[in-house]
């Protein structure tokens, strides 16, 4: 089953993901992996 966000409430934005107000459920949210992690071996030698 696929839900069209496209017009779903943005609720908030974390360092990673994304949280939208489910579009069919008002009590629901989901969280969209919208940047990937940051790797801690490879960030301290930036």
């Amino acid at each position: 089953m696929t839900i069209d966000l496209s017009n779903a409430k943005l609720i908030g934005k974390g360092g990673e993901r994304d949280c939208y107000q489910h579009p069919l459920n008002p009590n629901l949210c989901i969280k969209i992996t919208v940047r990937a992690p940051a790797n801690k071996k490879n960030s301290k030698y930036s």
